[in-house]
């Protein structure tokens, strides 16, 4: 067989010599080299009768090549200038390691691995590559080695010996991290770690490839049907190549990034497009299921859910021919249904919604507060209720709604005992005060101020004054300052003097008179009639105004039976305070359930916290509210003599951070030691007790006497002073009429100071004083006719839902007459974190109030109640300024504006 390459002919015509050796078909290992790209090995053997080197028979396993049966012999420069030609033509690019065959590098070595017997220097190569600190290797053969005789050395590890035994010595491989010098030895075979330095592509190769990745985006916008057109989508390469050799690298990478873009905004408009199929398929299942629903069929798919956007989230995780299938499949279920006229209806479920009904009608009677599906009014929607409930299920629902209207009967028509809500306000000068109407009239309130946040640095604390069974007013004091602060929030309690049960938690409230020139010095002890298991938590506020200076109440040795009080006045003062009437409410601590006039209870926390000092102390609320609950929080000792507000910050439905803060009025220290305090959270709201008892009169009239009215009722006999006092009073019963649209007419009904004055010297204070009793007469039916009405079936109504930007953005709610009068509002975060700013109310009278709240609203939190000036009046519109805080993944935020009749 002759050799069939051209080079090889040439060497058979011109070198080839008398003794031949087998050689092999010269065409199949130039392929095989093609095929390895720069990955094949060589291998040599050395024939040391002939001195010439040898192509060995068998050259690779995968090609299978045989040697030929005619053999050629050629010299062995010849050789050698052949496979240099080989070897130049296909030289491996990258990290190349050439083999140098029967020679030693020595030094440099920095691992010495012992191989197994059989293993040749390719292991010992491939180790090499895998090393990056390697940068040269030798390898060590297989040797003998006789235990015993005489030995002789030729060379490092390499012993020649005569006699004895026979030991074979395994072949070893040397990693080193440097190029040493090389020896010739047969011993050994070594190699050197190249490096081949790739050049950056010139030119053409750079257009070449940006003409080629031109193409690619070409097709990727036909592919994804972008329609996209011009000279940048052209699918001519050779305009794309010409174009990149005539501009710089700097505008070819702006026109690739330019097309990715292009094709990035594609790919979103048609995600966009698909969302928005989706949402049409969304509603057209919630219309097959209400269909369904309606006709008393069974639930057409398993795969849909009832709420609109699980069924669009089903949609976008499923392809388009699913999504068909699916849905036919519904609607030919729906029509059998209906054309064997719908669903039999179940007895039970008859049974169950009569029931329902004749329940609400006994809610309705005792004018129980419901609300809800669970207390509708119509048959069809019980009925649909008890069809995805259980047997167990349906005599739970119909044992909630009989236990909550037993308790409505026993609370009967005893009004509410308490209310929480809050308050945002910025004390401008020390003689501004702030009024708070409560929604409903009380008969003899105490109220709570909790503790002022933390947005001034300055001490500050609460000051009440002017308690009246419709109303408070307070201040923002501060210790040894102008007065003066910036806007802060708030929260108020206001209750009913006497022990409550709240379906069994007791809340004591009640009120004392201090001793004349009381200070820190000067305790007073109080007693608990309520007989507690344990020490409850008291809070306490003063409820009068008869001295000027800041003043704050104290309590300590708080116990089952008592506790200990005084006013605290800022310690360069101390000279004494003037009497004041000082209210205190005590509650048991743990985790409480109280009836809020809902037919679901409310979770209500008091509890102690110790080791509180002027350190920010982070509290953990062991239940999660709706929103930001209402906080009142009052030191249970006085470990400390100095004189100290409670601050509190970062309050949400699950944490908040307290702290006390000391005056500075005497030194500058503000280091406080460890106190007790005692910390109660509850949902804002209203709230009705099971059961009600007064304290002992004459207990309550040794221990605290009575403060004195603040507007003494007048009548006949209590003559007044003069036309003056006559002119006030007239003025201040026609505000009270105006504000609670009372609508009275008449000459003496009117709000000019003047002529009340002129009338009176007219016509005499005897007669004054029977037009001020009548008056007082009419004003207070009008009260009880506004307290006596009945109450709307939805307690809160939505106004309306809007998206809030990552920046500051103002959205606006048209509300309008026909949705009716409103008297609080609430705003309600949804998925996303928001900053509110500010929400402004305008009235249909073209006036308008700022809602009293500026602050963070976690995610599903809430404000709560916000109320509005005046009574239930109409709204115009509704304007919030809120930021949506970014997230990971960013969500968009969204305010919802509920509104109370």
């Amino acid at each position: 067989m002759v050799c069939e390459n051209r080079i090889f002919e040439h060497f058979k015509t011109t070198m080839l010599k008398k003794n031949a050796v087998p050689c092999f078909n010269l065409t199949k290992l130039l392929a095989y080299y093609r095929y390895k790209n720069a990955n094949s090995r060589v291998r040599f053997a050395l024939d040391t009768k002939k001195n010439a080197p040898i192509i060995p028979w068998r050259f690779n396993e995968e090609l299978r090549m045989q040697p030929f049966r005619k053999t050629y012999q050629f010299s062995k420069g010849a050789f050698i200038a052949l496979f240099t030609l080989i070897a130049i033509t296909f030289a491996p690019v990258g990290n190349a390691i050439a083999e140098e065959v029967d020679s030693l590098r020595i030094g440099g070595d920095y691992q010495f691995l012992t191989l197994r017997v059989g293993d040749d220097f390719r292991v010992c190569r491939r180790a090499c590559k895998d090393d990056a600190s390697c940068k040269a290797w030798t390898f060590i053969k297989q040797r003998t080695k006789k235990k015993e005789g005489i030995s002789f050395n030729l060379g490092p590890d390499l012993n020649i010996g005569f006699g004895g035994k026979r030991e074979i010595i395994p072949p070893q491989c040397r990693l080193k991290h440097s190029v040493g010098p090389k020896h010739a030895n047969e011993c050994c075979t070594s190699g050197v770690k190249r490096v081949v330095q790739r050049t950056r592509p010139n030119k053409a190769e750079r257009c070449a490839n940006y003409a080629e990745s031109a193409l690619d985006q070409q097709d990727k916008n036909l592919t994804q049907r972008c329609r996209l057109r011009g000279t940048r989508w052209q699918g001519n390469y050779r305009n794309h190549y010409r174009w990149c050799m005539n501009s710089s690298r700097r505008a070819s990478v702006r026109e690739t990034q330019a097309r990715d873009d292009q094709l990035s905004e594609c790919r979103d408009n048609r995600r966009v497009r698909r969302d928005r199929k989706c949402d049409r398929y969304a509603s057209t299942a919630m219309d097959v299921l209400e269909q369904a629903n309606a006709n008393n069929c069974r639930t057409p798919n398993r795969e849909w859910d009832k709420e609109h956007e699980r069924v669009y989230q089903w949609c976008l995780d499923n392809g388009r021919s699913k999504r068909r299938d699916v849905l036919e499949r519904a609607q030919a279920k729906l029509a059998s249904c209906i054309r064997r006229g719908g669903g039999a209806r179940s007895e039970r479920c008859e049974i169950y919604a009569e029931d329902a009904l004749e329940q609400v009608g006994q809610a309705r009677k005792n004018r129980c507060r419901t609300s809800g599906s669970t207390w509708a009014r119509d048959f069809k929607t019980h009925y649909k209720a008890c069809r995805t409930l259980n047997g167990r299920q349906m005599r739970a629902k119909t044992q909630l709604r009989k236990r909550y209207i037993n308790r409505c009967i026993r609370r009967g028509s005893q009004p509410k005992v308490m209310e929480t809500g809050s308050v945002e306000v910025r004390q401008r000068n020390a003689r501004q005060w702030h009024s708070v109407r409560f929604s409903k009239r009380f008969r003899d309130p105490v109220v709570i101020m909790g503790p002022v946040s933390f947005n001034g640095s300055d001490p500050a604390h609460a000051r009440v004054r002017r308690v009246s069974p419709r109303g408070f007013e307070f201040r923002i004091e501060e210790f040894g300052k102008d007065g003066a602060h910036v806007r802060e929030s708030l929260s108020y309690m206001v209750i009913e003097k006497g022990i409550h049960n709240f379906d069994g938690t007791i809340i004591e409230a009640g009120a004392i008179s201090t001793s004349a020139d009381m200070v820190d010095r000067d305790w007073s002890s109080v007693r608990l009639f309520n007989r507690w298991r344990n020490a409850p938590v008291v809070l306490a506020q003063t409820q009068t105004f008869k001295g000027s200076d800041p003043v704050n109440a104290r309590i300590k040795n708080v116990s089952r039976r008592g506790f200990e009080i005084t006013l605290s006045e800022q310690e360069s003062d101390r000279r004494g305070h003037a009497r004041e009437v000082v209210g205190y409410v005590a509650m048991s601590q743990g985790r409480l359930r109280l009836d809020g006039g809902r037919a679901s209870d409310v979770n209500v926390w008091s509890g102690r916290v110790s080791r509180t000092n002027d350190k920010w102390r982070k509290i953990a609320f062991p239940n999660r509210f709706g929103g930001n609950p209402a906080l009142f929080a009052r030191a249970q000792s006085s470990n400390g003599a100095d004189t100290f507000d409670i601050r509190y910050r970062r309050l949400t439905s699950r944490r908040v951070e307290l702290r006390l803060q000391e005056e500075q009025s005497r030194d500058r220290e503000t280091n406080h030691t460890n106190e007790v305090l005692g910390v109660i959270a509850m949902p804002f709201g209203s709230y009705w007790a099971t059961s009600s008892r007064s304290i002992d009169d004459q207990v309550a009239r040794d221990r605290r006497p009575a403060p004195r009215p603040i507007a003494p009722p007048i009548g006949p006999g209590a003559n007044l002073a003069n036309c003056r006092d006559y002119a006030d009073r007239a003025v201040t019963q026609f505000r009270r009429s105006r504000r609670n649209s009372c609508g009275f007419i008449g000459t003496n009904w009117h709000g000019e100071a003047n002529r009340h004055h002129r009338w009176c010297r007219r016509n005499g204070l005897r007669v004054a004083d029977r037009f001020i009793v009548r008056h007082r007469n009419q004003l207070r039916n009008c009260l009880d006719r506004i307290d006596n009405r009945p109450v709307q079936e939805s307690e809160w109504v939505p106004i309306g839902c809007a998206r809030i930007a990552f920046k500051k953005d103002r959205e606006r709610f048209t509300v309008g007459r026909s949705k009716g009068r409103f008297s609080s509002l609430m705003l309600k975060a949804g998925k996303a974190r928001l900053s509110i700013y500010e929400a402004k109310v305008t009235f249909g009278n073209r006036s308008s109030q700022v809602l009293s709240y500026r602050g963070r609203l976690g995610s599903g939190d809430s404000t709560g109640p916000l109320d509005l000036k005046g009574n239930r009046r109409f709204i115009s519109d509704i304007v919030v300024t809120a930021k949506a805080k970014l997230s990971f993944p960013p969500r968009k935020g969204n305010v919802c504006v509920y509104g109370k009749r």
